[in-house]
């Protein structure tokens, strides 16, 4: 019966021990993917001076075909329509943001997350755009 009870006090934290590492990859890779992605944008950017919005759709939809939620991922930066044309030598920039829900394999064991997270890649290029 002790074995029992030993087993059952210590179980979750045999159990955090074991999925936490898998969590942390998946998290490290949605990073990865956004910064990917925000690079791809950024160098068709720089061809056109700024973000046009079917560069924004897609990359939002590539972001989509690998798992992320398309109505929670935000794209700011030099966009068209907020800013003029960035001319050849200035700087184009732009920022992927997307809320990572539960930072933790067991949330509400080790820590009550209440405030929302956020994945944050950022990126600037040098624009290449002639007028």
């Amino acid at each position: 019966m002790k074995d029992v009870i030993s087993l059952l006090i210590i179980m979750p934290f045999l159990l955090f021990f074991m999925f936490q590492p898998f969590h942390n990859e998946i998290v490290h890779l949605r990073g990865m993917a956004m910064e990917a992605v925000l690079d791809r944008g950024l160098e068709r950017a720089a061809v056109k001076g700024y973000f046009t919005a079917a560069e924004i759709q897609n990359m939002k939809d590539t972001l989509s075909s690998v798992g992320f939620n398309k109505d929670e991922i935000e794209i700011t930066g030099t966009i068209e329509g907020i800013a003029a044309r960035v001319p050849r030598g200035g700087y184009i920039e732009g920022q992927i943001k997307y809320p990572i829900n539960h930072l933790w394999a067991m949330p509400g064991i080790f820590k009550d997350t209440s405030e929302t997270l956020y994945h944050v890649r950022s990126g600037t290029t040098m624009s290449e755009y002639l007028e």
